[in-house]
């Protein structure tokens, strides 16, 4: 434990104290005088009270350990930092780079959807004017008393209703609570 300039000036005084106070209990000793006993011991222990006092003080205001462990904190936070604001610097990067994929995609999305959509009314129109056609030829075979082409009637999808079945027709009337025939 270092001192400083005053602190040592006062274990000093105070040692020269406890010197003293020794002395004069040692005279007092040899000389039989309770007065000078009584005396230096008092005076040795004012002088051991301004010792413990001084260290005391120095210990309490001794903030070294204290200072080491938060510069070294600092220092840890400040990399934390330096770490957390270069992840970030990344990450913005990668979002921006994203971004510009996204839009770049979205461009050429925009520009297929574009193309297949001409295509796809090109075609539409086509067919369009292929059925059109196909509907004005049938109009005017119908208008001039042709009949159509088999053909073309066996081409056409037509839904089939189903024939009611003998068996279906008895379940039926029982069904109703009729008996059957």
């Amino acid at each position: 434990m270092e001192l400083e300039g005053s602190a040592r000036a006062t274990i000093v005084a105070a040692g020269a104290g406890m010197l003293a106070g020794l002395s004069v209990v040692a005279y007092g000793a040899y000389r039989g005088n309770l007065a000078h006993v009584v005396a230096g011991t008092c005076l040795t222990l004012v002088t051991l009270t301004v010792c413990a006092l001084v260290f005391i003080r120095k210990w309490i205001l001794d903030t070294r350990d204290e200072r080491r462990i938060l510069g070294a904190t600092q220092r840890a936070a400040e990399v934390e930092r330096s770490r957390y604001v270069a992840a970030q610097a990344a990450l913005e990067n990668e979002q921006g780079r994203l971004r510009q994929d996204v839009a770049a995609e979205h461009h050429a999305l925009a520009v297929r959807l574009t193309a297949e959509r001409a295509a796809l009314t090109t075609e539409f129109e086509a067919k369009r004017g292929e059925y059109m056609a196909e509907a004005m030829e049938v109009a005017v075979r119908l208008i001039v008393g042709k009949k159509l082409d088999p053909t073309q009637v066996a081409s056409a999808k037509l839904i089939q209703f189903p024939q009611s079945l003998p068996h279906q027709q008895r379940e039926r009337s029982r069904e109703h609570g009729v008996v059957g025939p």
